[in-house]
C-alpha cells in the first residue's frame, strides 16, 4: 500500500512538473512571438524611412541638375558682364547708365539665387540626418543588407551636398570680385556728371 502511495505521489509530482514546464514553454513562446511582432513592425517602419530617404535623394539630384544649369547660365552672364564692363569705359553716358541698370538687376538675381542655394543645402542636410538615423536603426535591428544600401545612399547624398557647396562658394567669390570691380568703376565714374546715379547704384548693391 505504501509502495502504491509512493508511486502515486511520484507520478503526481511528475505531472505537476510537466504542467509547470508546459506553462513556462508557452510563456516563452508568447514572449518570442511578441518580440518577432515588434521586430517586424520596426522593420516596416525602417523600410518606409529608407523609401523616404530615396525620395529625398531624388529631389536633391534634381535640384543639383537645376543648379548646374543655373551655374552655367550665371557663368555666361558673368562673362558677358565682364566684357560689358571693359566696353563701358569707351561708351557714352547713356550706354553707361544702361550697363549700371543691368548690373543692379544681375546683383538682385544673384542674391535671390544665393538664397535658393542656402535653402537647398538646409534641405539636403536634413535629408542627410534622416539617412544617418535610418542607418543606425537598421544596424541596431541587425538588418545588415539594408544598412549597406543606406551607407551607399548616404555617400551619394554627401556627393551632391559637396557639389552644391563648392558651387555656392564659387558664386560667393565671383560676386565679391564683381563688386570690387564695380566699386572701382563707380569711383572712376563719380568724377563725371553721372556721379549721382552711380552713388545710388552702389547703395543698392551694398544692401
Amino acid at each position: 500500500m505504501n509502495d502504491m502511495e509512493g508511486k502515486y505521489e511520484n507520478k503526481q509530482k511528475d505531472l505537476e512538473l510537466t504542467i509547470e514546464s508546459k506553462e513556462q514553454v508557452s510563456e516563452e513562446l508568447e514572449q518570442t512571438k511578441t518580440t518577432i511582432d515588434e521586430l517586424s513592425k520596426r522593420f516596416e517602419e525602417e523600410k518606409e524611412q529608407l523609401k523616404e530617404g530615396k525620395r529625398e535623394i531624388q529631389k536633391c539630384q534634381m535640384a543639383s541638375q537645376t543648379f548646374k544649369a543655373e551655374r552655367n547660365s550665371a557663368k555666361q552672364k558673368a562673362e558677358s558682364l565682364s566684357k560689358e564692363m571693359a566696353r563701358v569705359h569707351k561708351t557714352s553716358t547713356e550706354q553707361q547708365q544702361k550697363w549700371l541698370e543691368h548690373e543692379i538687376a544681375l546683383n538682385e538675381e544673384i542674391s535671390s539665387f544665393r538664397k535658393q542655394k542656402r535653402d537647398a543645402l538646409e534641405e539636403l542636410e536634413e535629408s542627410r540626418s534622416h539617412h544617418i538615423l535610418a542607418m543606425q536603426a537598421h544596424h541596431n535591428a541587425g538588418i545588415d543588407g539594408e544598412a549597406v544600401r543606406a551607407v551607399g545612399q548616404r555617400a551619394e547624398l554627401e556627393h551632391v551636398v559637396a557639389e552644391l557647396t563648392e558651387y555656392v562658394n564659387a558664386q560667393e567669390m565671383q560676386l565679391e570680385t564683381m563688386r570690387a570691380v564695380n566699386r572701382a568703376l563707380t569711383e572712376e565714374l563719380a568724377a563725371t556728371s553721372f556721379a549721382p546715379f552711380c552713388q545710388q547704384c552702389m547703395s543698392k548693391r551694398e544692401e
